[in-house]
C-alpha cells in the first residue's frame, strides 16, 4: 500500500519528479542516469548507482513503479498520478518566482526544489490562480493543469535541424542552472527566433544567429535546446 506522501522522503519525491522529466522526453530511466540527475539536485548529497537502486525498489514496494534490475523503471498509474502533481508543483512555482518575484531565470529551479514539498494543494491551485493557468513554465516546459492534463508540444532538438532553416526556441532543459544561465546570456531562450548559418561537419558545431549576433554552440548545448520550425527550407539549404 502507498504511504502518506507527507511521510515520505524527499529523495523519493525527487526521483519520481526526475523519471517524470525522463518519460516526458522519451529517454530510459536507468540507474546511472538517475544517479547523475540526482546530483544536480543534491550535489553533496551521498549518492551511488546502489543507492538508486534501493530508491527503485522503494518505489517498487509503494507501487509507484516497476523495477527490474538492468531493465529500468516505469512508472506505474499510481506513480505517474503523484509525478504529474509534483511536477505541477515545482514549474508553477518557477513561473511564480519569474513573473511575480523577478527571479533571474537560471535560479528558480534551485529556489523551486527548496519550497515545493512545503506547499499544500490549495497554495499550488492559488498560486495557479494568480498567474492566470500558466501552460508552460519559464523554460518553455508544459506545466500540467488540477486535471494533470498538460498541452501537447510539437519540437526538436536544435541538433536535428538543418542549415539554412529559422526555429524557434520553444523549450531548455533546465537540469544545468550554468548552462541555462549563459544560453541567456546570450539570448537563447524560449520564443528567440535563431538562424542556423552553418554546421560544423566534423565536430557538429552549429553557428546560429540571434539579436543579430553570431554564437557557436556544440552538439551537448544544441541536444538541450528544443525548437519549432519558424520557416520553409530556405532555396540553399
Amino acid at each position: 500500500m502507498a504511504p502518506d506522501t507527507t511521510l515520505l522522503p524527499i529523495r523519493v519525491l525527487d526521483c519520481l519528479k526526475i523519471c517524470y522529466k525522463l518519460k516526458e522526453r522519451n529517454e530510459e530511466i536507468s540507474t546511472s542516469t538517475m544517479c547523475d540527475k540526482l546530483k544536480h539536485i543534491e550535489p553533496s548529497g551521498q549518492l551511488s548507482d546502489a543507492t538508486v537502486t534501493q530508491l527503485f525498489k522503494l518505489l517498487s514496494k509503494y507501487e509507484y513503479a516497476h523495477y527490474e534490475p538492468y531493465h529500468g523503471v516505469e512508472l506505474t498509474e499510481s506513480g505517474m498520478v503523484l509525478a504529474t502533481e509534483l511536477i505541477r508543483k515545482h514549474r508553477l512555482l518557477e513561473t511564480f518566482l519569474v513573473e511575480v518575484m523577478n527571479f533571474p531565470m537560471n535560479e528558480v529551479d534551485a529556489e523551486a526544489e527548496k519550497l515545493e514539498h512545503a506547499i499544500s494543494e490549495k497554495f499550488v491551485n492559488r498560486m495557479d490562480e494568480m498567474l492566470k493557468f500558466p501552460t508552460e513554465d519559464p523554460h518553455g516546459d508544459p506545466i500540467p493543469n488540477k486535471f494533470g492534463q498538460v498541452i501537447q508540444q510539437f519540437n526538436q532538438p536544435l541538433n536535428s535541424v538543418e542549415p539554412g532553416r529559422i526555429v524557434t526556441v520553444q523549450r531548455i532543459i533546465d537540469d544545468e542552472p550554468a548552462l541555462v544561465e549563459y544560453l541567456i546570456s546570450i539570448g537563447v531562450k524560449p520564443g528567440a527566433v535563431l538562424q542556423i548559418i552553418a554546421l560544423s561537419p566534423f565536430d557538429n558545431i552549429y553557428t546560429v544567429k540571434v539579436n543579430h549576433q553570431e554564437h557557436h554552440i556544440g552538439p551537448r548545448t544544441s541536444s538541450m535546446i528544443l525548437v519549432q520550425s519558424a520557416d520553409t527550407p530556405s532555396k540553399d539549404g
